[in-house]
């Protein structure tokens, strides 16, 4: 019985498409991580819904860092979902 060349053994493939779902997912990771606000005296991702403080330069300061600075911060927003502002909002029939 010959083998067919083409194909490789299964273990072969099912290790190159372990290799390519570890690579995706890294990949995917590190775009998300990329995207998040840090706090740049704690390195923590503030929490939805946890306020941050904006100082000048852009630094971004997590509440918990907040009273360890003695200048006031230019402004303070709340963390938000990513998706907020885009729900579908249910109106009363005129």
């Amino acid at each position: 019985m010959s083998r067919d060349s083409s194909h490789p053994p299964a273990d072969r493939r099912l290790a190159a498409t372990q290799g390519l779902e570890r690579l995706l997912l890294r990949a995917g990771v590190g775009v998300l991580a990329a995207d998040r606000a840090r706090c740049c005296d704690c390195g923590r991702t503030p929490l939805i819904g946890e306020e941050v403080h904006l100082y000048e330069r852009g630094a971004v300061v997590c509440e918990l860092c907040r009273p360890l600075r003695v200048a006031a911060p230019a402004s303070t927003e709340r963390v938000r979902h990513s998706e907020y502002g885009q729900t579908v909002r249910l109106r009363r029939a005129a």
